[in-house]
């Protein structure tokens, strides 16, 4: 996790998440093993993102939205 990135409350990162700079986590989030959040990302409550993502610079993930192969894709 790099200097000015934002962890919501009851959010999971996986083994090897990488949270650049300025990056939002929002509460409750999964985020899979070996995924990139780029600097600036914004992603909201609720969201699973799968294993081996990339999240790039600046997007925007609205909330109870699933990226990855599916439900449940992140094994924690």
């Amino acid at each position: 996790m790099n200097a000015g990135a934002v962890i919501g409350s009851n959010a999971v990162l996986g083994d090897y998440a990488l949270v650049n700079r300025g990056a939002l986590i929002g509460h409750d989030d999964r985020i899979g093993k070996y995924c990139t959040i780029g600097p600036g990302a914004n992603i909201a409550g609720d969201v699973e993102i799968g294993d081996g993502a990339l999240v790039a610079q600046g997007t925007v993930v609205r909330e109870r939205m699933i990226i990855g192969s599916g439900p449940s894709s992140c094994k924690m």
